[in-house]
């Protein structure tokens, strides 16, 4: 289900398309990419200054466009009218954001790359055009790096689970090479899906930290965690040897995703060790700083600022703001909305709230109704992401399950929204979904689920 259109005018004209053929190899290349069947009826294209793109069917098919994602935008929508008797029709459509996400973290559970080839289609499918890969936490590291082998050899092996009151004894492992991550962006970029890679520093780096201890304030030996949750493991922000390794990180991620932003978490990060470490102390007071939140804004800092003289962007979650304003990075929110909205609004935003956008409770606990909202008044709101946090997810059949239908609420209200009610009669028309509802039943039943799943402590810790 593609997202409404903003605008359709229909004729009385019936028309009928079967199949498609062009004298334009730009259109013929996307007719491949979208596997839309070969025929007689011809389109055209012209690229014009206007937004988005105007698509017009009738015994032909033209598409007047900006950018060639617009047109790739507009054989989407053409997609779903082919092969049907239908009223001829010109459809004026442009998307109000221009961040369309959806996010999949891969550090919890591992899937084989082949189902991310089938993430990037469902997003290009629904016009969404980031897929946002979290790469590395404390109970995996994914990502192959040939600079430090000991991350995705060591740091992607778990030997079980432990959950609140169960033991899994499933052992979790795998990591992609960059090989197959090149090839991917390639395949996503001829969709017109951007890959943003997350590598999450300086906090939930577990994995990272037992693969190097020598990166933490403590230097001592841990495990790749096996169970879920915040813990005081930090990287050392004051050793210059650990910031140099994590700029070579990011700059080896940077290479194999081509990306032109990249994800550096920065949530969740207790950072009482740093109140004890010395060589954090020596460094806070060479710099001027006088508390461990001012050494947090100063990590962020020193990141961005190697990352930008490769003309790359920062994105982190909002959890820094609480420390303080911090310029010139793209800000996901999804906690916490007065930090948001005081420290964080002359930041580009991308609205991920925990209570609407987050696709790994249940449906009853977020029904689609709260999902259909975009939440904050925000003045500088570049898109909206679905987040799929996969603690709870061991298969790829359950991403899927939680994934839908919500995801078609994130395409829509990130391509522009519009009447809640005519969206979810669209949805119920594609079977036999549950878009849940709110009510003392749902209160309930959300309370049960997290008491069973989330720890007091760690809930205490995120809103902290």
């Amino acid at each position: 289900m593609i997202p409404k259109v903003k605008h359709e005018s229909i004729s009385d004209k019936l028309v009928e398309i079967k199949g498609l053929k062009s004298q334009s190899p730009l259109v013929e290349k996307m007719i491949d990419v979208l596997l839309l069947p070969k025929g007689t009826t011809m389109i055209t294209c012209d690229q014009m200054p206007m937004k988005g793109y105007a698509l017009r069917i009738d015994e032909s098919v033209h598409i007047d466009y900006n950018k060639e994602s617009d047109l790739f935008y507009g054989l989407i929508t053409l997609k779903n009218y082919l092969g049907k008797s239908i009223a001829s029709r010109v459809i004026e459509d442009y998307p109000d954001y221009k961040y369309r996400g959806l996010m999949l973290d891969v550090a919890r559970h591992f899937y084989d790359i082949e189902e991310l080839y089938k993430i990037v289609d469902i997003c290009s499918e629904l016009k969404m055009n980031k897929f946002h890969i979290h790469l590395t936490d404390d109970q995996g590291w994914r990502f192959e790096s040939k600079k430090f082998p000991k991350l995705h050899l060591h740091g992607s092996y778990r030997p079980n689970t432990k959950r609140r009151f169960k033991t899994y004894n499933t052992p979790v492992s795998g990591y992609y090479s960059q090989s197959d991550l090149r090839d991917l962006v390639i395949y996503a970029k001829e969709r017109f899906v951007e890959i943003i890679p997350e590598i999450d520093l300086p906090g939930h780096m577990m994995a990272g930290i037992s693969s190097y201890p020598q990166w933490s304030c403590e230097k001592n030996p841990v495990a790749v965690s096996n169970r879920f949750g915040i813990f005081d493991t930090i990287l050392c922000a004051g050793s210059q040897k650990t910031m140099n390794d994590m700029f070579t990180l990011v700059d080896e991620v940077i290479d194999v995703f081509n990306c032109r932003s990249i994800h550096i978490g920065c949530d969740e990060a207790p950072l009482k060790k740093w109140a004890t470490c010395q060589t954090c102390q020596t460094y806070m007071k060479e710099k001027g700083l006088v508390s461990s939140k001012d050494l947090f804004l100063d990590f962020i800092e020193r990141i961005k600022s190697h990352v930008r003289k490769k003309d790359v962007e920062v994105i982190i979650w909002n959890d820094p703001l609480k420390h303080g304003r911090i310029e010139d990075v793209t800000v996901q929110h999804w906690m916490n909305r007065k930090i948001t909205m005081e420290n964080g609004r002359s930041n580009p935003l991308i609205i991920s709230d925990f209570f609407h956008h987050y696709f790994d409770y249940p449906i009853y606990m977020t029904p689609l109704k709260k999902t259909y909202d975009k939440v904050l008044d925000h003045p500088n709101i570049i898109g909206i992401e679905g987040c799929l946090w996969t603690e709870h997810m061991p298969t790829i059949n359950k991403v899927h399950d939680m994934m839908f239908p919500r995801i078609y609420a994130i395409s829509e209200l990130a391509w522009g929204g519009g009447d809640y009610e005519d969206f979810e009669e669209r949805v119920k028309s594609l079977g036999s979904y549950d878009v849940g509802k709110s009510g003392l039943v749902s209160t309930v039943k959300s309370l049960f689920y997290m008491v069973s799943t989330v720890s007091v402590n760690d809930i205490f810790n995120s809103l902290k």
